[in-house]
């Protein structure tokens, strides 16, 4: 530190730190220069790995977790000769010093304890017994050791599963063997399982054809309590199977080892009466005349039988039935019943769903009936007791009043009444074409003779049509002939008038509330005001009236409110057959 000089140019047992290096001559002269002495970490034991000696023999294992240290590290075991490998082995129990050595000679020593590993020691066997020749198992269970555990029953096979299956019964050794192959040894015996015994069964079979037979079953052996299923799925501890239909069963019996036995069992069947119809005859004409005869089959003879709960009786024959869906009950010698329903059609009377006529007319036997009916074929008509026929048109009929009768195929009769009256024998109804008229020369009037009495149509001038359009001013007359050549005539007079366009401008009126001359507005006849506008301004020239509608006019108010008498001034302007009009004057407004 340029303070103590020495000849040596070695520093001995310097701390670590920045130093300042002097050199100086026999002249004096100095030269400095600094460095720096640095720590390094001596090696430290961390921790050890071991692998514990196992079997009895030198097995053991130690490795150093060494953390520090300076350049190539030397280990060190009881004393013994140093190596660069922290790992030792081959070792016995024991207490081991442990110590390292760096290149710099630091040094860390530390002590460990070598325990032995306890070898495999089995702690249980489990058996279960044999309930056929080869389905008994073991299960071995064990501690210490190095696992995983090995199995072997030969000393050859090993497995990893600690359980053995599908044994015959009789003595077994086995083996086990961890992981660092040290073993153990035990034996277990299988011993057959007693066997389960179906001594009876008692069967009660099915009655009237339903699901309610029973089984009761007995049985001992096996292990444990006993359960029954007859689908091999559903098990229950009772011994009895109640509401089972008819037919073949598996019985399978399982005790607590789930050894089984199986039997087969079959549920005698029974039939319930069964309704079987003979015939079901309709009823008709709306009356109780329907008929229903029954039989019965299956079941146990002898049957009666029942109609809609009523008394049974020993004939399936009914009779007086009305249309109506019945419900038959046979029951046989045991007291089972079935049912039926049948249905007693409705074949009513023929339904007589139109009649049109077609009236006599001029006097002559000329009308028509014609029937429109449904009902059972085939139907035959008659009108007035006249014979039934099958055609159900009548022609060259009179006026008058008939009965019409429909028969149909179960002799079914209905009747209607018809009044057939002669629609043509008068001559035709006039036609009223209005009163006499003036009309516009242009404006094409028509005088429409339309009557639906008429077959035909004849004017003054000699046409046929059913309306003529006038085209001079007289009389016109038309006649209507009808189907029966009778004729009725009428006559009616049409005059032209001078139709030329009139517009009148009033020039005073009156809007003082007493009705008359309340309204001033344009008049104006036999014209068209196309495009109309029309003002009212007063003396001022301020507009106190517009209108577009020619026919609205002005009640002398300005906004509501009334404007006094006075002279107001009016323009019009319009369209008259494509031409521009525009006209004005004065207008006395008095009150």
């Amino acid at each position: 530190n340029g303070v103590d000089f020495q000849l040596s140019n070695t520093f001995f047992g310097m701390p670590s730190g920045v130093y300042t290096m002097a050199v100086r001559d026999e002249i004096g002269c100095v030269v400095e220069e600094e460095t720096e002495i640095a720590t390094l970490d001596s090696p430290e034991i961390e921790s050890f790995s071991t692998t514990l000696p196992s079997c009895g023999n030198n097995n053991g294992v130690i490795e150093v977790n060494l953390n520090g240290g300076t350049g190539t590290v030397l280990y060190s075991i009881l004393g013994s000769n140093l190596q660069t490998s922290p790992v030792f082995q081959n070792l016995a129990p024991g207490v081991y010093n442990i110590t390292v050595q760096d290149s710099l000679g630091c040094e860390a020593s530390s002590t460990l304890t070598l325990a032995a590993q306890p070898p495999p020691q089995i702690t249980g066997i489990s058996t279960l017994p044999s309930c056929g020749p080869d389905n008994g198992m073991a299960t071995i269970t064990a501690v210490n050791g190095l696992t995983p555990y090995q199995f072997s029953l030969d000393g050859n096979i090993y497995q990893s599963s600690n359980v053995f299956s599908g044994l015959e019964p009789g003595d077994y050794d086995f083996v086990l063997m961890d992981a660092s192959g040290c073993i153990a040894e035990g034996d277990f015996t299988i011993t057959p399982s007693p066997g389960i015994s179906v001594s009876g069964l008692q069967v009660a079979p099915t009655s009237c054809g339903e699901a309610n037979g029973i089984l009761v079953v007995f049985a001992g052996g096996g292990t444990g309590n006993l359960e029954f299923s007859l689908d091999g799925v559903d098990y229950q501890s009772s011994t009895q199977f109640n509401g089972l239909a008819g037919g073949a069963y598996t019985l399978t019996v399982q005790d607590e080892l789930g050894c089984t036995v199986q039997q087969s069992v079959q549920i005698p069947a029974s039939t319930a009466p069964a309704v079987e119809v003979v015939e079901a005859i309709p009823a008709t004409c709306d009356e109780a005349n329907g008929i229903l005869e029954v039989q019965a089959s299956l079941g146990t003879g002898p049957y009666s039988f029942s109609l809609n709960g009523s008394s049974f009786q020993e004939v399936g024959l009914f009779e007086d039935l009305n249309a109506a869906t019945y419900q038959v009950t046979v029951q046989d010698a045991a007291g089972c019943t079935g049912t039926a329903n049948v249905l007693i059609e409705d074949h009513g009377p023929p339904d007589v769903l139109s009649i049109d006529v077609i009236e006599p007319t001029c006097g002559n036997a000329n009308g028509q009936i014609n029937i429109d009916a449904e009902g059972i074929g085939p139907l035959q008509y008659a009108i007035n007791e006249s014979g039934f026929q099958p055609s159900n048109e009548f022609a060259n009929l009179p006026t008058g009043t008939y009965s019409v009768m429909v028969l149909d195929a179960n002799e079914c009769l209905v009747e209607k009444t018809v009044i057939v009256l002669e629609t043509i024998s008068a001559p035709p109804t006039a036609i009223d074409m209005g009163t006499d008229t003036t009309v516009c020369p242009n404006d094409g009037f028509v005088l429409d003779a339309t009557n639906p009495e008429a077959t035909s149509y004849e004017w003054q001038n000699g046409g046929t049509v059913q309306a003529l359009q006038v085209t001079e001013p007289g009389t016109y007359s038309v006649t209507w002939e009808n189907v029966c050549g009778s004729t009725t005539s009428e006559e009616v007079t049409i005059g032209f008038i001078d139709c030329s366009c009139v517009i009148e401008k009033p020039s005073a009126f009156t809007p003082d509330g007493d009705g008359n001359n309340e309204t001033f507005r344009i008049l104006y006849q036999y014209c068209p005001l196309d495009d109309f506008h029309l003002y009212v301004f007063d003396r001022w020239g301020r507009i106190v009236f517009e209108s577009l509608d020619p026919d609205q006019g002005w009640n002398g108010t300005d906004k509501g409110k009334d404007v006094p008498s006075d002279v107001y001034l009016w323009r019009m302007t319009y369209r008259q057959d494509g031409q521009f009009f525009q006209e004005h004057g004065e207008l006395t407004l008095i009150r």
